[in-house]
C-alpha cells in the first residue's frame, strides 16, 4: 500500500496497483481492497473500496448498477421507465417530472440505492408551477446573458439558480436553452443563451453547465426538437 492520496490523480506509480477510495477524504493505491475495517485501520473508518480511474470507475459503476437492478422488483424496474404525474406531495419536488423507485412522499429518498430524478424548469430560475407563488426568483431572460458576451456572467447566473434548486430539492435542471434564433417570431427566443450566434452559445453554455454540475445538479441542455429551426 502506498502512503499517498490518489484521489486527484486516480492512478498509481507502481504496476499492479489500483487506486481505491476509503471515503470522501482519502484514497490510496493498493494491490487489492476488501470493503469494511481492516486490521490496520486505527481511525475506525471502513473502506468503501470504490475503484478510482476512468476504466476502473466504469467497471465499478457497471457492477453497482447490476447489483441494484438485481435487487429491484419488476414493478420497481418499470417505475424507472415512466414519470410521475401525481400532485403534491407525491411529485417529490419534481414539478416538471419525477423518475424513481420511491413514489410516495413517505418513501426513502434514495430507495434501494437508486437516486431519483427530480426534474424542474428551468434555465431562468426555479419554476414551481404555482405551488410556491412569490417564493422563487425570476432571473433575467437568458437572452440577456447572451447579450453580455461574458462566460463569467453565465457562470454566476447559473450558480445562483443551482443554489435555489439545491435548497428546494430538485436535482435535474431542464436547461440551459441553446437553440439559435433564426426567426424573431419564434416564441422562445427570449430564453436562449446562444441568441443568433452558435459560437457565442458554445462559449457561454460550458461555464453555465459546469456551475450547475458543481452543485450536484444535472443540466439538461435543450431544445433539440420543435424549438429550433
Amino acid at each position: 500500500e502506498e502512503a499517498t492520496d490518489c484521489r486527484t490523480s486516480m492512478c498509481c506509480a507502481q504496476a499492479g496497483m489500483q487506486c481505491y477510495e476509503k471515503n470522501a477524504g482519502w484514497a490510496t493505491c493498493r494491490e487489492s481492497c476488501t470493503p469494511g475495517l481492516g486490521a490496520y485501520d486505527t481511525d475506525g473508518l471502513p473502506w468503501s473500496c470504490k475503484m478510482l480511474g476512468v476504466s476502473s470507475l466504469w467497471d465499478y459503476n457497471i457492477q453497482r448498477a447490476q447489483t441494484i437492478v438485481n435487487n429491484l422488483t419488476l414493478a420497481e424496474k418499470v417505475s424507472l421507465l415512466h414519470g410521475e404525474n401525481d400532485g403534491w406531495p407525491a411529485d417529490r419536488h419534481g414539478y416538471a417530472g419525477y423518475v424513481g423507485v420511491g413514489r410516495a412522499y413517505s418513501d426513502e429518498w434514495e430507495a434501494k440505492g437508486v437516486m431519483p430524478l427530480s426534474m424542474n424548469d428551468g434555465p431562468q430560475g426555479y419554476n414551481s408551477y404555482g405551488k410556491f407563488d412569490g417564493k422563487s426568483t425570476q432571473y433575467p431572460a437568458l437572452l440577456s446573458v447572451a447579450a453580455s458576451f461574458s462566460p463569467e456572467t453565465a457562470r454566476r447566473y447559473a450558480t445562483a439558480i443551482a443554489e435555489e434548486f439545491q435548497a428546494k430539492g430538485a436535482n435535474v435542471l431542464l436547461g440551459p436553452d441553446v437553440e439559435v434564433t433564426r426567426s424573431v417570431l419564434t416564441g422562445r427566443s427570449f430564453e436562449t443563451i446562444s441568441g443568433e450566434d452558435p459560437y457565442l452559445g458554445a462559449q457561454l453554455v460550458a461555464p453555465f453547465v459546469k456551475a450547475i454540475q458543481d452543485h450536484g445538479i444535472i443540466a439538461c441542455v435543450k431544445h433539440f426538437l420543435d424549438n429550433n429551426q
